[in-house]
């Protein structure tokens, strides 16, 4: 399993990258005083790596604050390393294997190197129609639904007793009874999971992502670039208005 955040860049880039970024790039910026997190980090920098068809694909690594009760003064810096995968035509941005805080001065930087606005890519936050949208989608495609949450549920009942949140988990989910009235009427869908078939182009990929634009990658337990860009694809495709990919993909 892999944890995974996704972002999105309003334009694709139009910096060329270089090999190295440093933190201390960041720090030196004016704007960069809003970013809280870069008093975690001692160190650090985005290294670019290779460069496909439709993607960028850098890597973070430097040290990190963590809470360790054991250390002096309760917290300990410790060495991370995680990759980066941008796409180069496209609207989205994932990180992977990285604590949010973390994930938020890479991707920070990574603006920064690409577009010169450290601001300018921002952490995705997904509506419920965002995730009909991307529901609606996946099934067109012949995925499977596999995980639902439905969140702050005020005033609802579900066979006569009042929730507050609605757990679904299985194979199939949209077969449920009256699954269709249930996305209508519970005001906000805080998860969704789905899985996709072996297919010539990728293997089966299996995912859940949160509403406010984290998530698991469960497989492959290890994709290559063309997984990972059927997976940003996903979204360019149901959250871009008008937007159609030229990779075919998923």
């Amino acid at each position: 399993m892999k944890d995974f955040v996704i972002y999105l860049q309003p334009k694709p880039p139009t910096t060329p990258p270089k090999e190295k970024y440093s933190v201390e790039e960041l720090k030196s910026l004016p704007s960069s005083s809003t970013l809280t997190e870069l008093g975690l980090v001692k160190g650090g920098e985005l290294s670019f790596v290779r460069q496909t068809e439709f993607l960028n694909v850098f890597s973070y690594s430097g040290d990190f604050q963590l809470p360790r009760p054991q250390a002096a003064g309760g917290v300990a810096h410790v060495p991370m390393n995680f990759n980066v995968w941008q796409q180069r035509g496209g609207h989205f941005v994932a990180s992977f294997m990285a604590p949010k805080k973390l994930s938020k001065i890479a991707i920070a930087l990574l603006s920064y190197a690409t577009h010169r606005d450290p601001f300018l890519i921002k952490p995705v936050q997904l509506t419920k129609s965002d995730f009909i949208s991307l529901k609606d989608y996946i099934l067109k495609r012949g995925g499977d639904l596999k995980q639902l949450i439905f969140w702050n549920i005020r005033g609802s009942s579900i066979g006569g007793a009042k929730v507050t949140q609605w757990r679904l988990s299985g194979s199939a989910l949209e077969k449920f009874p009256d699954f269709d009235e249930y996305l209508k009427h519970f005001p906000r869908i805080r998860l969704l999971g789905f899985s996709f078939k072996p297919t010539a182009e990728c293997r089966d990929i299996r995912f859940r992502i949160i509403d406010w634009g984290g998530g698991q990658f469960y497989s492959p337990a290890d994709p290559v670039a063309h997984e990972i860009l059927q997976f940003l694809d996903l979204f360019d495709n149901t959250l871009i208005p008008g937007k159609s990919s030229s990779f075919k993909g998923l």
